[in-house]
């Protein structure tokens, strides 16, 4: 075993092994916790989050990932605090021929009838520009290409 990947912890006069590890609530420097209503930075610390199993599983804002809870609490947060995008139409609104055989991209429409392109990817909607480059180059989007490697854990 390398000391790369594992850790030597200290705990209650015992040494431990224990697999070096990144929370999985940890995104750029915020908690994303499901138990939170929101992410937040005032719950982090580099020492628990950045540290081993033992330390973050022990955090009062941990859930294991994928459980009934996390799945439910999340469901419930995502549906209450995602905020509705704010749609201009002028940069927005893409033609109704426009079609974007992308994973990460779902073109919708509003009640207004406009229809827009969200990037699941960037997490944000694109210009019409961006969608006509997405619908050209899909598969050389860096963007996408980093969002598949998260998605697949790669």
């Amino acid at each position: 075993m390398g000391t790369t990947d594992y850790n030597l912890l200290h705990r209650r006069n015992r040494c431990y092994w224990v697999k070096t590890l990144v929370c999985p609530w940890y995104k750029h420097g915020l908690c994303t916790s499901p138990k939170l209503n929101e992410p937040t930075e005032v719950v982090t610390s580099p020492s628990r989050c950045l540290g081993n199993e033992l330390d973050y599983k022990d955090c009062s804002f941990y859930i294991e990932p994928g459980s009934i809870e996390a799945t439910s609490i999340k469901t419930r947060r995502d549906s209450r605090y995602m905020p509705k995008p704010k749609i201009y139409a002028p940069i927005h609104a893409v033609p109704q021929h426009i079609k974007i055989p992308c994973p990460f991209a779902r073109i919708m429409e509003t009640e207004d009838k406009i229809r827009v392109v969200y990037c699941e990817a960037l997490a944000r909607l694109v210009t019409r520009y961006e969608a006509e480059l997405c619908s050209q180059s899909w598969r050389s989007c860096p963007y996408a290409e980093i969002a598949s490697r998260v998605r697949t854990g790669v």
